[in-house]
């Protein structure tokens, strides 16, 4: 695929026609601590925002929306601290209950 080159049907609501969105939002912040903050928005309803600081290591936490070339609305958030990169959302899969019960508790 070229430079420049959308696949069918990608970013374009599933027409394969070229859809161009516009900015409509764009906040960002950073300060000399580490800390900083960024939303943008677009005018298909694309949306991102995260923040995040120095605490201990680099944490932070945001999310992102949009729509899916079928349609869907997408949403997923996050967390990303000590505990590690923490997604979540409704189209993300989730593991099946474990068929027993944990006895045992795992000291690191």
């Amino acid at each position: 695929m070229a430079a420049g080159e959308q696949r069918s049907g990608y970013g374009s609501g599933g027409s394969g026609s070229r859809n161009t969105a516009t900015i409509v939002q764009d906040d960002r912040t950073q300060n000399a601590y580490g800390e900083y903050s960024f939303t943008y928005e677009t005018s298909d309803g694309t949306y991102r925002q995260e923040s995040g600081a120095q605490n201990d290591g680099q944490t932070s936490k945001g999310g992102w929306r949009y729509s899916s070339p079928e349609g869907r609305q997408v949403e997923i958030n996050f967390v990303a601290d000590q505990g590690g990169y923490q997604p979540s959302g409704n189209v993300l899969p989730v593991a099946p209950p474990l068929p027993y019960q944990r006895t045992q508790q795992f000291i690191h």
